[in-house]
């Protein structure tokens, strides 16, 4: 864990509005707001974004929590909010987004929270440049978003780095996803999203793993290695999914579990991996 931290260097009644730059815990902001202050041991969430378009810059500082509550909150009513530039930690859920479109969260730390990123509902999410580690739930959590992107990441030693269910039309590109206790990323009743050219190194149970009714997604250019179980697992009632030039190697399981004739898979490989089989369900090459 030290290694990859050295790699990478509740909803309350509605408070009343903050709209200066000196803010304390549990008030709402309605425009663009820079902390001056770290806001400590807040009892219930930290900051909400009431209104559409607002930018909370954290300025470098941090908001922690007593492990209830949120740490930033952006409602329905806040679509287009922007979240970044400092720490998060301590809260049930680090920056929570509920509906809305076009949010934004990026260049943040997110640590010792449940999940770092809970994306519910809401379209045209951005997460950029988000470091998370030690959360005891997902580095990002995105049960039916739509149109996400997540991209150039570092999520390590959480319990899970990715997880989503109902999410529909996103992507994920060039993330490190690494040392999960569970998985790297876990998708059930996902559809048309693209996952490409991420890194999973060293995840539990497994690297990706499709559940039923996952149909029409693509995995692209992943590159899955050291995990204790398989490296990408499909369940047997997910289907249309194609797999493309994705490595799966020295993994405790098979390289790819999928159902046979799993659709449109192309120059996978798998080496190294703990079942000498390798591959069941897709063309990969052999060691």
């Amino acid at each position: 864990m030290l290694g990859w931290m050295l790699v990478v260097a509740a909803f309350a009644a509605a408070p009343a509005p903050a709209l200066g730059a000196h803010v304390a815990c549990g008030d709402a902001i309605t425009q663009d707001t820079r902390l001056d202050s770290d806001l400590l041991d807040c009892p219930g969430n930290g900051v909400e974004i009431a209104a559409d378009g607002v930018t909370l810059d954290l300025g470098g500082h941090r908001i922690d929590g007593s492990g209830r509550g949120l740490g930033v909150v952006a409602f329905a009513r806040s679509s287009g909010s922007v979240v970044t530039g400092g720490r998060l930690s301590g809260f049930l859920h680090a920056v929570a987004l509920a509906g809305g479109t076009g949010k934004v969260v990026r260049e943040i730390e997110l640590t010792a929270n449940h999940d770092g990123i809970l994306v519910t509902g809401g379209a045209g999410t951005l997460i950029e440049r988000v470091v998370a580690w030690d959360n005891d739930g997902s580095g990002v959590n995105m049960p039916f978003a739509r149109n996400a992107l997540v991209r150039h990441n570092v999520m390590v030693g959480n319990a899970a780095a990715v997880s989503a269910f109902g999410m529909s039309d996103s992507r994920f590109e060039h993330n490190l996803f690494a040392s999960s206790d569970f998985h790297g990323i876990r998708f059930a009743a996902v559809t048309g999203t693209v996952v490409a050219q991420n890194r999973m190194p060293a995840n539990g149970a497994f690297g990706i793993r499709l559940e039923d009714g996952s149909v029409g997604n693509l995995l692209s250019r992943n590159h899955v290695t050291g995990g204790s179980g398989d490296g990408i697992s499909l369940a047997e009632d997910s289907g249309a999914n194609r797999l493309e030039r994705n490595h799966s190697d020295r993994n405790g399981g098979l390289g790819f579990d999928a159902p046979l004739g799993v659709e449109f898979d192309l120059l996978n490989k798998a080496r190294r991996n703990g079942d000498p089989r390798q591959c069941v369900g897709v063309d990969c090459g052999r060691p």
